[in-house]
């Protein structure tokens, strides 16, 4: 692994920790419309980083992922994820969520989020183990 790729791997999957856990943070508050706005935000961001980590992950092992969807495919050929139904449906609530705001959707995508953090979890510990020391 070139240094640099190892360097951006690594600043991606802190990025991934900091939202993930923010997401966590957020989630584990008594909840009303403001907070659950706000997890969704939060879920968006951890989201982001997390595939832009996969992205990263998936290029030292020469394979190029420019979306999500790709990134994901990757993740589970590397068996960085599993073949849970949540990721695939977790990109189409970051994609519903995040290109405009509209209450039903937040009202229908909050549910899942205690879900997909219990996906995204093993996730940032498979990534966190495959660091080098």
């Amino acid at each position: 692994m070139a240094a640099n790729e190892r360097h951006a791997l690594g600043v991606r999957v802190a990025a991934f920790g900091r939202a993930l856990a923010r997401l966590e943070e957020a989630l584990a508050r008594e909840q009303d419309d403001l907070s659950r706005d706000g997890c969704i935000q939060r879920f968006e961001f951890t989201f982001d980083t997390a595939w832009k980590a996969l992205q990263s992950r998936a290029r030292i092992e020469g394979i190029d992922c420019a979306s999500p969807r790709q990134c994901l495919r990757a993740a589970f050929c590397l068996g960085l994820i599993d073949a849970d139904p949540r990721w695939m449906q977790m990109a189409e609530d970051r994609n519903r969520t995040s290109q405009t705001y509209d209450e039903g959707t937040a009202r229908e995508v909050f549910p899942a989020l205690p879900g997909y953090l219990e996906v995204l979890k093993p996730l940032l510990q498979s990534l966190l183990s495959d660091l080098p020391t």
